[in-house]
């Protein structure tokens, strides 16, 4: 799956952190969703860098040790997972 390019988090989504976690829970829907200490810094991440994908990989490729496709396939996986929820939207360039 290629990455999108900008990612938009849901209007009525509430964030929380709970001992270096990240609990997401949709208001409208009350569905609760839990991000381990990774998942926190991929959101993190692409909170910081204005949901621009491409600008967060390259802040976590500086985090972390990893390889750079490795980093790709993981994020998209955890941005598919998201919108499968309805936690963000996605767009492409």
């Amino acid at each position: 799956m290629p990455l999108p390019s900008y990612v938009t988090f849901s209007d009525t989504l509430f964030v929380q952190e709970v001992d270096g976690e990240l609990v997401l829970l949709d208001t409208e829907t009350d569905y609760y969703f839990g991000l381990d200490a990774v998942g926190k810094a991929f959101w993190d991440t692409i909170e910081a860098n204005g949901g621009d994908i491409e600008q967060s990989i390259v802040a976590l490729l500086e985090m972390f040790d990893v390889d750079e496709a490795i980093l790709r396939r993981d994020m998209a996986a955890f941005l598919r997972q998201l919108e499968e929820h309805r936690l963000v939207r996605t767009e492409s360039a």
